[in-house]
This record gives C-alpha cells, sequence and structure tokens, in this order.
C-alpha cells in the first residue's frame, strides 16, 4: 500500500512506492495513469501548477521589423477606464479621443487601439475578454461590434429610444434644462435613429 513521505531532497511530500510484500489492490486504469503521473512531483506541484497564460483574443498584424511600440506612463493614465457601469457608447467616444491624440509612428491608429483597450478594460469586462478565444478578434471594428453586443444589449437601446420618444418638459422646468436632458438621451444612443 502507497502512502505520502518526506523527500530526502527537498522536504516535499512525495507518493512511497508500495511495499514489496503486499499485493497491490486492482484499480481502475484511469486511477493507475493518475498514479503515474503523480509519482515524483509534490502535492504543491500537483495541486498548484505553474502559471499558464492564455493567447490573447486580438490578432494584431506583424509591426514589422523596425517597428516597435512603447507605452510610455502618461499615455496609460489619460486612458479611460471601463467596468461595465460606464456608458459603452461614451467609453468608446472618449478612448478613441485620447488614441487619437497619441503619436506611434509607422503604426495604424486600429493597431494602436487593439494594443491598448486591454489595459482599460477592469472587472467584468477584463474577464469578458480573457473568455474570448485565441485569435477571434481580428480588426478594430469586429472588437467594437463585439463589445457592444455584450455591454450595450438591444434591451438599453430600446429604452432609451423610448425615453428619448415620450421626452416631455416637466412642470416648472426651464426649456433650457428641459433641452439638456434631452440632448444627454440623444448622446447616450448615437443610433437613435432621429434626425
Amino acid at each position: 500500500m502507497s502512502g505520502w513521505v518526506r523527500g530526502p531532497k527537498n522536504n516535499k511530500l512525495v507518493r512511497s512506492k508500495p511495499h514489496p510484500k503486499l499485493k497491490p489492490d486492482p484499480k481502475p486504469q484511469l486511477e493507475l495513469k493518475v498514479q503515474e503521473m503523480a509519482q515524483g512531483k509534490s502535492l504543491s506541484d500537483i495541486f498548484y501548477p505553474p502559471e499558464v497564460s492564455l493567447p490573447s483574443c486580438f490578432t494584431i498584424p506583424n509591426l514589422g521589423l523596425n517597428v516597435t511600440f512603447k507605452l510610455r506612463p502618461h499615455y496609460s493614465q489619460t486612458l479611460p477606464k471601463f467596468a461595465s457601469l460606464e456608458n459603452a457608447y461614451l467609453f468608446f467616444r472618449e478612448f478613441e479621443e485620447v488614441c487619437s491624440m497619441m503619436h506611434f509612428p509607422n503604426i495604424s491608429i486600429d493597431v494602436v487601439r487593439m494594443k491598448l483597450i486591454p489595459f482599460v478594460l477592469k472587472d467584468s469586462g477584463k474577464c469578458w475578454v480573457h473568455g474570448l478565444a485565441a485569435n477571434y478578434v481580428t480588426s478594430w471594428n469586429d472588437f467594437v461590434t463585439l463589445f457592444l453586443r455584450k455591454y450595450f444589449p438591444n434591451a438599453k437601446i430600446v429604452k432609451i429610444r423610448n425615453e428619448i420618444n415620450q421626452s416631455m418638459q416637466l412642470d416648472r422646468e426651464s426649456f433650457f434644462k428641459y433641452f439638456g436632458r434631452f440632448k444627454n438621451l440623444l448622446v447616450q444612443c448615437p443610433h437613435h435613429g432621429l434626425d
């Protein structure tokens, strides 16, 4: 019968070999394979495997040998953060404005956006991006479409369109305040369909 003992070299727990006089119990094939894989490994190695980094969901074109992408610290501080509570359209508008101010020679603006977007997503946005399949996103427009479907669903669009269509000036509300509220609704849903 096998058990666990401290290894002589590193003092880690390792599986001991069965006693030669004892007859081993017949075990299923899967259990034998698990034992073979675990033999010589410590519990720490088995339960805490080395960190595995998943490939990115972005397919970024090759920039060439002479082109390098260096992100300066003050750039990352100016980028807006998205934590799923913000309006997705307003976030993209601000993100694209900040990216357009950055200058990276010989690199297209879409490549810059695709390289920077992982730094601005937080919480569920970051988890969602990491959950996408490797090399799934091939262009900036693909990412924007996927992102808006996730964080600006049709129900939200319908709700804001209804608020726009049913917008009325309240009692004792100045026209200036009403019109500001109305314009805010239009900004929240840029494809409202009104002229």
